[in-house]
């Protein structure tokens, strides 16, 4: 009879965790689901387990890495609705965004994208493609942007810009061929430093857009085919990405032979699956990172066509930075992205030991004296560290593992 006392227990308790996990409290619906920047409307929140009206001091705040809005009014309805009051910011990004509700007596709950803001067309408009994806250090090119859901011929004005020093790249001449198409001229010095430049867009239409995976690649002029880019440039454990590698003074349509791919550390080979040519320099393949790889760091990337091997040396970073579904996954929210003198990290998690690591694997640790601890997350001062503008990876320790989140110093 003891033993059958002691497993009904068990089973009691174990009852009593899956209820309290299955009953969690959340946000189920925010309608509506999107709205225009200047607008101001009134957002029904509904949610499940809640209990709104035992709060004092509501707030409800709608984020994402380039924007915060904050509740003008909330006005609670029941234990699972309220109504909050917004004012959508005329400089907010176009994205969607996350939903929060937090109070004193309340904890904090959030619906990932569950709000969208959008343009005029009640769409989000966004950068698509950017061609040529590489140039020679003393060059002038023109280069294609193409959007998707954009409004370029609305704009008064259309503006494109490089997160580098003006004396690297200049943009001398921008032109709007459509809605969707802008042709930038360009002109690159002949001292600009080889690596990787972000790109950006700004429209009086569609405001500024920005994508991290596009940008111009410049490398030393002359006629030696080489690899100079991977687009993602981090993968995770387990993970399965597509990976676009970029060529310079190559032609990858040209030429007999099956076009293979492959990353390669030590005594460690992967190897990319469904390979193929999507553009004279462009090769695409899908890679898969086994769960029990025993080497992580930075691989060379190599592709293999007729007998000619091509190799960018530590290329593509596995395991280190963990990949675009695990940074999804991870409770981040960092703005402003661009980053310039200081960011703010809304999040839940507990977050020490902060660094920026570049794309080669250099990490700037942040002091201690410039880490704000806030109630919803950190404020990081970044000013005095004078960062190179650029991709970056904010890391921070968490539960016995590194996490990061990609951001761009300007």
């Amino acid at each position: 009879m003891f033993f059958i006392q002691v497993d009904m227990r068990l089973i009691l308790s174990l009852l009593l965790c899956l209820s309290s996990s299955l009953f969690a409290q959340q946000i189920t619906t925010v309608t509506p689901d999107k709205g225009e920047r200047g607008q101001t409307l009134n957002l029904q929140i509904t949610g499940s387990q809640t209990n709104f009206t035992q709060a004092s001091s509501l707030m409800v705040s709608i984020f994402n890495a380039a924007t915060v809005i904050t509740a003008n009014s909330v006005s609670v309805l029941s234990n699972t609705q309220l109504v909050a009051n917004v004012t959508i910011p005329n400089q907010a990004a176009y994205q969607w965004c996350d939903v929060a509700v937090s109070g004193i007596n309340v904890p904090f709950v959030r619906k990932a994208s569950a709000f969208a803001v959008v343009n005029s067309s009640g769409q989000i408009p966004k950068l698509k493609s950017f061609s040529p994806a590489s140039a020679n250090a003393g060059q002038t090119l023109d280069l294609t942007i193409t959007g998707s859901n954009t409004l370029f011929t609305q704009a008064s004005q259309v503006s494109a810009s490089f997160y580098t020093s003006a004396s690297a790249i200049l943009v001398n001449q921008v032109d709007v061929i459509n809605d969707t198409t802008v042709v930038t001229t360009v002109s690159v010095n002949s001292n600009a430093a080889t690596g990787f430049y972000p790109f950006y867009l700004q429209s009086g239409a569609d405001g500024r857009l920005y994508s991290p995976g596009l940008g111009l690649f410049v490398g030393q002029s002359g006629s030696t085919p080489q690899l100079v880019n991977v687009t993602p440039s981090a993968i995770g454990i387990g993970e399965t990405l597509d990976l676009v590698i970029t060529g310079m003074n190559v032609d990858f349509t040209q030429g007999s032979g099956v076009v293979n791919v492959s990353f390669f550390k030590g005594a460690t080979y992967l190897f990319g699956s469904a390979t193929s040519v999507v553009s004279p320099i462009h090769v695409k393949t899908t890679l898969t990172v086994p769960s029990d790889l025993s080497y992580q760091g930075f691989y060379d990337v190599i592709v293999s066509k007729g007998g000619i091997d091509l190799v960018l040396q530590d290329g593509l970073s596995v395991g280190i930075a963990i990949g675009l579904k695990e940074l999804q996954k991870e409770y981040w929210q960092v703005f402003p992205n661009p980053v310039r003198d200081e960011l703010t990290i809304t999040t839940d998690m507990d977050l020490t030991d902060f660094g920026f690591m570049n794309l080669s694997g250099q990490i700037t640790q942040v002091r201690l004296e410039d880490i704000t601890r806030l109630t919803e997350g950190y404020r990081i001062r970044t000013e005095s560290y004078k960062l190179v503008p650029g991709l970056y990876l904010l890391r921070a320790w968490n539960k016995n593992k590194f996490t990061y989140h990609k951001i761009v110093v300007e």
